[in-house]
């Protein structure tokens, strides 16, 4: 589930840095949206074969995230902490800020 809430006003800076956190984040959200309907196929036939959940997993943000971006997001999905993917991954505490 997405939430966006531009219900409360905001100041120039507030707007300004909410559309950059949006911006910085789009091309996951739009990676997202895409794989949801290119695996929910609309047609109901008996038989057809629908990706499993492991396998959307895997394959999650292929189209625009690097192997070491999908490698952090994972761990992030798995609920590890920055410092654990950090060093699980061998990276620095920015880097991995960075990729998330």
């Amino acid at each position: 589930m997405i939430e966006f809430d531009f219900i409360t006003s905001q100041t120039d800076d507030q707007t300004n840095q909410c559309l950059k956190s949006l911006n910085s984040i789009s091309p996951v959200l739009a990676s997202t949206v895409r794989e949801h309907f290119e695996v929910t196929p609309h047609d109901q036939e008996v038989g057809s074969a629908k990706p499993s959940h492991e396998d959307r997993f895997q394959g999650f943000g292929k189209s625009v995230l690097t192997s070491r971006e999908q490698s952090v997001v994972k761990m992030v999905f798995t609920g590890h902490s920055s410092n654990s993917i950090a060093l699980s991954l061998g990276i620095s505490m920015p880097t991995v800020k960075t990729h998330r």
